[in-house]
């Protein structure tokens, strides 16, 4: 990529993004890392609901539990 432009990543879009009103205004360091740890925090909470609802499943379809094993 070119200096200066972001990488794809989500937190490469936040270091090069600019306020649309004020292209010079930016997402300060401390900013940039809040929403890093909002991103961070609600991916692990999607994942732990995703992995307790299988284990649920997987707990009232023992079948599926025996197949899978």
């Amino acid at each position: 990529e070119a200096r200066g432009s972001s990488d794809g990543s989500t937190v490469g879009a936040m270091v090069y993004t600019k306020d649309e009103d004020d292209p010079n205004k930016k997402l300060s360091k401390a900013q940039i890392i809040d929403n890093a740890l909002v991103l961070i925090a609600a991916g692990s909470e999607t994942s732990a609901s995703t992995l307790t609802n299988a284990m649920l499943l997987l707990g009232l379809h023992l079948s599926q539990l025996h197949y899978l094993s």
